[in-house]
Parts: C-alpha cells; structure tokens; sequence
C-alpha cells in the first residue's frame, strides 16, 4: 500500500492581524487569569482569593462597624484604623501573594519548555518579560489597593458630609493609589526575579520567602538587637516598601523615625532596579 501527496502549498493567513499591543495584552490578560487559578480547579483558587479577602478583611470589619453603630460613634473610629497603617496590617499577606503569582507565572514555562515556543513568533524577549510583569502586577492590585480604595470610599458614604470628606481627603486618595501601585510592583518584580532562577514553583516560593525573612532578620537583629546602627534596618526587604508608602501619608515610618525617608525610597528603587537586572540576565539571552 503506497501513498502520494496531492497538493503542497502555502495558504495565506485570511484571520484579523493584530498589532504588538494586542499580543501584550493577551499576556498580561491570561497570565493575571493564571495568576488567580483560572482553568484550573477550585483548589487553586482557594489561597489567592483567600489572601485577598484576608487584605480585604480589616476594610470590612471597620466599614462594618460604621454601619451599626450611631453617627457619634462613627467619627472615632477612623482613627482605629488609619490609611498609613493599613499597609503594615497586610504586609505579611502581601507578601505571601506575590511568592505565589510570581513563580506560578514563570517557572511553568521554563519547566515545560515552552520558552522558545513563545520566542518562535512575533513575541519579543522583553514583551515577554513585561507581559509577566504587568501580569503579576494586575493582581496583586487586588491586595495592595482594592482594599484601600474599598476602606475610603466606605469612609467616604459614612462621613456626615460626603462630599467634603471627598474633597478634603483627596490628597490621601492620591496617596493610596501611588501607594498600591508602588507596593504591587516592588514585591511583583521581587518575586518574578526569584522565580527566573529556578524551574520549579516551590523553590521559588521558598527563596523568595526565605529572601525576605532572612533579611528581616539580619536586619532587624544588626540595628535593634546589638545596636550597629540604624541603617541595617534597611536590610529588612518586607518593611521597607511599606515605610516608603507610609511617607506619603505625612507620618513618620513605623520602623525607626531617625532613618531618612529617603532612603527607603532609595532602597525600594534599587531593589526593583535590581530585580529588573536579574530579569533582563535571565532572558536576554538564546536559552531563554
């Protein structure tokens, strides 16, 4: 039994051609989907949507409050839970957030080898890397500013003049949206540089945890512990983003007031500069 071919032939692609910003965008649009359990089963969603609740759940008790108790009562209780301390209430979430999108957007793709599969199209190296970062970035929105933003428009309906409060507090409003930006990136590009090194999502969850623990405590132990100086503080990778942001809010960073703000925004800058080199070493390159 013989067999013949017919017909060899290029076909011409009849589809609707999209541009450069449409393939980014399905990047970002599926990876932030990945990042959050989609097309997966129930089990996967269950810690990302929890982490986001358990961000969420200090906004909901306050509002909550407000809603049962009388209008005396009310104007106390912002002051239970200030905008500049809510990010040290969820620093420790936050965290844990990024370690999971981070790795489960990057190590999949080294481990099954799918890497040159993307780059055989019209996808670039650093379109790739910018749609996981944007793609961890979207979610991670949903724990460093949704809660927020929830918390002062609530505070917002419940203040006695609605729209006074609106005007008056729309600094702070800026304020908690650069801040949720500012923390969703840091600790996004943090965890993406961790999940670059390794193929497997545990290990990178680990380092990545492990990084900033340890770090925690050198640096908590060399400047308040056996008192070498102040500046160790900065070591500490969890806290300093977080007292960045809380300058914003004319209040002094919660770890050690004779610190410079400045140089946590220094260090905040350079660990995402850093975080950025790694990246760009990791897929600059023909191995990907």
């Amino acid at each position: 039994m013989s067999a013949r071919v017919e017909d060899v032939r290029y076909s011409r692609y009849e589809g609707e051609l999209r541009g450069r910003t449409e393939r980014l965008g399905s990047l970002v649009w599926f990876g932030a989907r990945t990042a959050l359990g989609a097309r997966r089963s129930w089990r996967a969603k269950i810690i990302p949507f929890a982490l986001i609740a358990i961000a969420a759940f200090p906004a909901i008790v306050v509002l909550g409050l407000k809603a049962l108790l009388s209008s005396r009562i009310q104007e106390t209780i912002p002051e239970i839970l200030p905008y500049d301390d809510y990010y040290g209430e969820i620093g420790i979430v936050v965290m844990l957030f990024a370690g999971l999108v981070g790795p489960e957007l990057l190590c999949p793709d080294r481990r099954d080898n799918v890497l040159s599969l993307y780059f055989s199209t019209a996808l670039e190296r650093h379109e790739y890397v910018i749609g996981r970062i944007a793609g961890t970035v979207a979610p991670m929105l949903l724990v460093t500013l949704f809660p927020q933003v929830v918390l002062f428009f609530g505070n917002t309906v419940f203040a006695e003049e609605p729209v006074d409060y609106l005007r008056d507090e729309i600094r702070t409003l800026g304020a908690i949206l650069l801040a949720g930006v500012v923390l969703a990136l840091y600790f996004s590009l943090l965890s993406l540089a961790v999940a670059s090194l390794s193929e497997r999502r545990a290990f990178a969850m680990g380092g990545y945890i492990g990084l900033i623990v340890l770090t925690g405590a050198v640096g908590g132990s060399l400047a308040f512990g056996m008192e070498v100086g102040n500046g160790w503080s900065l070591l500490q990778l969890l806290i300093v983003p977080i007292s960045a942001v809380r300058t914003m809010f004319d209040t002094d960073p919660f770890s050690d007031p004779a610190v410079a703000p400045v140089y946590y925004w220094l260090v905040t800058a350079a660990v995402c500069l850093g975080s950025l080199a790694v990246l760009w070493w990791r897929y600059r390159g023909d191995e990907g």
